[in-house]
């Protein structure tokens, strides 16, 4: 487990990132929602969580909210994802093999001049890096602040290759979009301060952290992306889950309207387009 802060016009985060199935153990003493992953997950499902565990019981003695901004995924992203994942398996597996090869070759080889020996020892680590980069990444900063954000990025990067790389952007793109610009300001207005705001997610969507300080680039993907093919029909809904003190789910409120893609603002003529137009209503009423 790894964590970063990130601050907004709208909340402070805390985004802590780990591996699925792992339950997690380091709480913030201080924070004022919680939002988990959830994925293809119910709310009532990711609430009762191995990983959740510990969380929902702090957020629920402190009496704070937790809320699902995540997406299902569409059967035929989940498809796409499973098959491609399956396949970086096997590359990664295969690279991990033929590079171990080569170094052990090198190292039978003592006649081989420095240049070929160097060469091959550089493919080697090559081939595997996909796999040590994976390694470092996680193990490197097991529950530690992460320094190395270049490294995080490339974890990131990877995981994306790896599965299909529309779902875990998509999914980063609209959760980043519900947290910062709905529930932030929801919060900062009942608050009447700037609220802190945890977020639970495992490794592959690090890129949360970029995406929640820049509203225009998220807009901009948003609006180049087509989302129906990679998550289901209802993502615009987001859910705040009410719990009592032992941690047990007492409601779950659906919300609707928390997400949205705004709308080009309309271009502003030109002289050149004012003539243009008024040539063409001119023609039309010749006719």
């Amino acid at each position: 487990m790894a964590w970063t802060t990130v601050e907004t016009p709208n909340a402070n985060y805390i985004l802590v990132f780990t591996r699925h199935k792992k339950t997690i153990n380091s709480i913030p003493k201080s924070f004022d929602a919680a939002v988990l992953e959830s994925g293809d997950l119910s709310p009532t499902t990711a609430a009762g969580h191995e990983s959740y565990v510990n969380l929902v019981r702090a957020a629920a003695e402190k009496g704070k909210q937790v809320w699902i901004t995540d997406v299902p995924l569409s059967q035929a992203a989940e498809r796409r994802d499973i098959a491609k994942t399956e396949i970086a398996a096997f590359v990664v597996g295969i690279s991990a093999i033929v590079g171990t090869a080569f170094l052990l070759r090198t190292a039978g080889h003592e006649k081989l001049i420095g240049k070929e020996i160097a060469g091959r020892m550089l493919l080697g680590i090559g081939l595997l890096s996909p796999f040590l980069s994976y390694v470092l990444a996680i193990s490197g900063h097991h529950n530690k602040q992460i320094k190395w954000h270049s490294l995080w990025k490339l974890k990131a990067l990877l995981a994306e290759l790896a599965g299909d790389k529309g779902v875990v952007q998509v999914r980063n793109l609209i959760s980043a979009e519900k947290v910062e610009s709905f529930l932030a300001k929801r919060l900062k207005q009942e608050l009447g301060r700037k609220p802190t705001i945890v977020m639970f997610w495992g490794t592959a969507h690090y890129n949360l952290r970029n995406l929640l300080k820049h509203p225009e680039q998220r807009q901009r993907m948003l609006k180049g992306l087509d989302i129906a093919e990679y998550v289901a029909a209802d993502y615009p809904k987001s859910y705040r889950i009410s719990l009592n003190k032992t941690g047990k789910i007492e409601n779950i409120e659906e919300f609707h309207g928390t997400f949205k893609i705004e709308k080009a603002p309309a271009k502003k003529l030109i002289a050149k387009d004012r003539w243009n137009l008024r040539r063409i209503f001119m023609r039309r009423r010749a006719v």
